[in-house]
């Protein structure tokens, strides 16, 4: 939605923000569009670090802007000066293809974190039903490569939903 503010953290075994809170959806793109996937020594999945990195920009996001909108209250306050900007909701979308496996906070304590920030985690689980490696040229099953529980605990936690897309036509669904 145009006045929605978005910003983008990625992760593999450290979690990082690479865009932080915008206006201009086309600058988020931009950053998206630059991605890169993680070198091998930083292989890892750290979702509770990604989570609550997540969170805390979105309430110290929210906090200055509360700080903001009471300075131009008191600056005007013999004239009817609406908020410059309020947040209405705060959602994390997050996306992930694997299991925790890294980090210095779980998944659960970021979800509950986020809960008390009054923030929904709307959680894709992005993979098939089986997990491969690659080993000279043969694909090698190697598992499920979701932890579907734990992510579908996260989004409960937080009044949020889990859903899985297996394909590009059921990301954009969800």
């Amino acid at each position: 939605r145009s006045g929605d503010l978005l910003g983008m953290v990625v992760f593999a075994r450290y979690a990082d923000t690479l865009c932080p809170l915008v206006h201009g959806h086309e600058v988020l793109i931009g950053f998206l569009e630059e991605t890169e996937l993680a070198e091998r020594n930083e292989d890892g999945t750290a979702i509770g670090d990604a989570l609550a990195l997540a969170a805390a920009r979105l309430q110290t996001a929210e906090k200055h802007i509360m700080e903001n909108n009471a300075r131009l209250a008191n600056e005007n306050a013999d004239a009817d000066v609406e908020p410059d900007f309020t947040i209405k909701s705060k959602v994390i979308v997050l996306l992930t293809d694997g299991i925790n496996n890294t980090g210095e906070h779980t998944p659960l304590e970021a979800a509950k974190l986020a809960k008390e920030w009054g923030i929904k985690v709307y959680v894709i689980g992005i993979g098939g039903e089986q997990a491969y490696a690659t080993m000279g040229g043969f694909r090698i099953p190697r598992g499920q490569n979701l932890d579907e529980g734990l992510l579908r605990a996260i989004a409960e936690e937080t009044g949020g939903f889990y859903g899985k897309a297996t394909d590009g036509e059921t990301l954009r669904q969800l």
